[in-house]
């Protein structure tokens, strides 16, 4: 999890709850160095994420737009084949009541939960941790009762932008 302190201090240079980031206190949106790296995954080594790349973060008002790597699951038949993923943009709003930047989700398939959390660091970076559960339901042997798998994803200015293309990856 995420340093309370660090969060709430952020929380505080961000903008006052439920007010959203301040322009000036947050960082731009913009394009941003992405790298990935897992924390814990007593899953299945195939899921585990060393992206790194670029793509467009975007910083509104009541939160952030951050991209990552999501994974939909790995193949029971072809053990040579990486795991199935996709590319996702989720929005993250600030709680108005704990001032913390939290989505929790109940994805389709084998996953139970997933839970985004997104830190400002400073005027150029933004962090998020993404944690996800899964569970055998039937289709997913290689989970067993129940893993977790937990990524953090570390965003740093390249360029700020108002008006980028998004998403920056299919439009090269």
């Amino acid at each position: 999890m995420f340093a309370r302190p660090a969060l709430a201090l952020a929380a505080v240079l961000v903008g006052s709850p439920g007010c959203g980031p301040e322009p000036e206190a947050s960082p731009p949106s913009g394009v941003y160095r992405i790298s990935a790296v897992t924390l814990e995954n007593d899953c299945h080594p195939k899921l585990d994420d060393s992206f790194v790349g670029e793509e467009v973060v975007h910083v509104e008002r009541d939160g952030f737009k951050v991209p990552y790597t999501e994974f939909l699951g790995i193949s029971a038949s072809c053990e040579a084949c990486v795991a199935l993923t996709g590319y996702v943009f989720e929005h993250v709003a600030r709680d108005a009541q704990t001032g913390e930047y939290a989505h929790e989700g109940q994805p389709s398939g084998c996953r139970g939960t997933e839970r985004i959390e997104v830190e400002p660091v400073d005027g150029e970076t933004v962090r998020s941790r993404i944690t996800s559960d899964w569970q055998d339901d039937g289709s997913c042997a290689w989970a067993g009762k129940g893993c977790t798998v937990v990524r953090e994803y570390t965003y740093e200015l390249v360029e700020p932008c108002d008006d980028c293309e998004f998403p920056l990856h299919l439009n090269q």
